[in-house]
C-alpha cells in the first residue's frame, strides 16, 4: 500500500473526527449559554461559524460533513422537543431546512472561492516564471524557444511554432517550429 495515500486518509479522517468535535464543543458552548438567551436563530447562525472554517480548512467533504451534523445537533438540542430527532412544528421544519440549504451553500461558495484562487495563484506562478525565463535571454530565437517550451508546458499542445521576425517587416515562414515533447 502507498504511504502517500494512508496518510492522506488518516489526515482526511482527522479532519472529520475534528469538524465532529468542533460541531459537538459548539453545541456544547451554546447549552452553557442556555437556548432561552440565544433564540433560534442566533443558534442556527452560530452553527455555520465552525462549518465554514470546516469548509475552508478542510475542504468540501468535512465542510459538508460538519454541516449535517450541525444540523442533526440543531435539531436534537435546539429543535423542540429536545433530546430527540423529532420536529414537532411545521416552523421547526422550515428552520432546520433553511439552516441545512444555507450551510451546504456556504460549503459550496467557499470552495468554489478557494478553487479560482488556486487557479490564480497557478497562473500568477506560471507568468512568473516565463518573465524571469525571458528576462535574460538576448536572441530571438532564445526567447521563441522559451515561449514554446512554456506554452507546450501550459497547455500541453504537441507542436506549438512561434513566428519571429525583425521590427519592420512582415512575418515570413515559421522562423522556429519545435516539436516538444518527443
Amino acid at each position: 500500500m502507498n504511504s502517500s495515500h494512508t496518510s492522506f486518509s488518516i489526515d482526511q479522517l482527522a479532519h472529520y473526527i475534528l469538524s465532529a468535535v468542533m460541531v459537538g464543543c459548539t453545541a456544547g458552548l451554546m447549552l452553557l449559554i442556555g437556548r432561552d438567551q440565544l433564540g433560534e436563530a442566533v443558534i442556527a447562525l452560530l452553527f455555520l461559524v465552525p462549518v465554514g472554517w470546516i469548509a475552508s480548512s478542510w475542504g468540501q467533504g468535512p465542510g459538508v460533513f460538519a454541516a449535517v451534523l450541525s444540523a442533526l445537533a440543531f435539531d436534537y438540542f435546539f429543535i423542540p422537543p429536545f433530546y430527540t430527532f423529532a420536529v414537532a412544528r411545521l416552523e421547526g421544519w422550515l428552520v432546520l431546512a433553511i439552516f441545512l440549504a444555507v450551510a451546504i451553500l456556504v460549503v459550496g461558495r467557499i470552495q468554489s472561492s478557494l478553487s479560482k484562487a488556486q487557479t490564480s495563484e497557478h497562473e500568477a506562478i506560471l507568468m512568473y516564471e516565463l518573465s524571469t525565463a525571458l528576462a535574460s535571454l538576448r536572441t530571438q530565437e532564445a526567447v521563441a524557444h522559451t515561449v514554446a517550451r512554456f506554452i507546450y508546458q501550459r497547455y500541453l499542445a504537441n507542436l506549438v511554432t512561434v513566428l519571429s521576425s525583425p521590427r519592420d517587416s512582415q512575418p515570413k515562414l515559421p522562423h522556429m517550429s519545435r516539436r516538444m515533447g518527443s
